[in-house]
C-alpha cells in the first residue's frame, strides 16, 4: 500500500513521531483511543539481510536503502533558499528550538512510560 501511495515510511514529517517499542499493539491502541493516528510500519529484527524492513500487511519485507530527500526540497526549488536572518540569529533560534524539542521529547517519554507503553531510553545522544 505504501508503494502504491508513493509514501516513504521512513520519511517523517515535522508533525510525526517514530516510536520503537516491544509492544506496538498496545501503543497503537492507546494512541488511537486518544484520537492520535498511529500504525505499525515495521519492526526491529536480528538476522535480516537488510538494515531497514517495513511491514506490508502481515508480511515484513526489505525496504530499499536510498537517499531520502527532504519533502520540502521541491518547494525550496520554487521559492528559493535565502533568509533575511543573520547566521548568529539562526544559530540562536536553532539552539532555542533544540532545547524546546528536548523538553518535549522528555515529556512525551515520561507520559508514555507512566502509561506502561514499553518505551525505553535511547542510548543515542546528539
Amino acid at each position: 500500500m505504501l508503494e502504491q501511495l508513493e509514501i516513504d515510511p521512513l520519511g517523517l514529517s515535522i508533525d510525526s513521531i517514530l516510536i520503537f517499542t516491544d509492544n506496538d499493539e498496545k501503543v497503537v491502541k492507546k494512541l488511537k483511543t486518544r484520537g492520535i493516528m498511529a500504525d505499525t510500519i515495521g519492526e526491529v529484527r536480528k538476522g535480516l539481510k537488510s538494515p531497514l524492513n517495513i511491514k506490508e500487511g502481515k508480511e515484513i519485507k526489505e525496504a530499499p536503502v536510498q537517499f531520502r530527500e527532504s519533502p520540502y526540497t521541491p518547494i525550496k526549488k520554487v521559492i528559493g533558499n535565502k533568509t533575511p536572518y543573520s547566521t548568529d540569529e539562526i544559530r540562536r533560534r536553532l539552539e532555542e528550538a533544540m532545547i524546546d524539542v528536548e523538553m518535549k521529547r522528555n515529556r512525551v517519554r515520561e507520559i508514555l512510560r507512566s502509561r506502561g507503553l514499553g518505551i525505553r531510553q535511547s542510548t543515542h545522544h546528539h
